[in-house]
């Protein structure tokens, strides 16, 4: 339980880094008036964060209403059981999830918009400095080169192949851009001292969801870990 209530933190953290990040540059693009759908950026942004926040979305939900037993599925208990029905909702809005997959593969195909979001969450890693979260900025990093690559090959294979496969890969590129983030909001925490947990949320996603290969099994420090997240 304690591990599910870590990732509902996580998960929760990293939605709402990366749903800031591109409110933010919508913000600064009409400010300079561009329109937000002619930025490569803000266009793959969008559409990869309306895919991982309605999947984590539910998640999160499903987590909250397994931990809570039989009270979590009664309407009266908690406002659970009515998130969990309308997730599928939010799944669908502005369009399903295979239609954003078809729209992300187009653009990566036609314009390499991908190359937009990869490059923000490279240049993000590359401002990250404090020596607490350089072990955790080398394996986002590793899992970057790891995504980019395995995503160019994909974009280079008959277009039936790459849909066969273009969803686990936007699912990977969503986890490293806000692994990033949650890197980048964690340095900043930590240079002007300040009392946080994101360190910790950050190591445990960029652990969970971006290194290539990891098992908390095999991690001694993975109970410490989810001890200073949920405490």
């Amino acid at each position: 339980m304690r591990e599910q209530l870590a990732e509902m933190r996580a998960l929760s953290v990293a939605g709402l880094s990366s749903t800031l990040f591109l409110a933010a540059l919508e913000d600064r693009l009409t400010l300079e008036g561009t329109h937000p759908e002619d930025d490569p950026l803000f266009r793959i942004g969008v559409n990869v964060n309306k895919y991982i926040c309605s999947v984590d979305g539910g998640l999160v939900v499903h987590h909250g209403i397994e931990i809570l037993g039989g009270n979590g599925t009664i309407e009266d208990f908690s406002p659970l059981p009515r998130l969990y029905r309308e997730m599928p909702v939010e799944e669908s809005w502005e369009g399903p999830h295979n239609t954003m997959m078809a729209q992300i593969l187009r653009d990566a195909l036609k314009s390499k918009m991908h190359d937009a979001l990869l490059g923000q969450a490279e240049d993000t890693l590359l401002g990250v400095k404090h020596p607490a979260l350089a072990a955790a900025r080398e394996a986002a990093t590793s899992g970057l080169q790891d995504g980019r690559e395995k995503l160019h090959r994909l974009l280079r294979r008959d277009p039936e192949a790459a849909a066969l496969g273009v969803r686990r890969l936007v699912h990977r590129m969503a986890r490293i851009f806000q692994a990033s983030l949650l890197l980048e909001e964690a340095d900043q925490d930590l240079t002007a001292n300040r009392p946080t947990r994101l360190p910790e949320i950050a190591r445990f996603f960029v652990s969970r969801y971006v290194e290539p290969g990891y098992d908390p099994a095999e991690d001694p420090g993975y109970g410490d870990l989810i001890r200073q997240i949920v405490e």
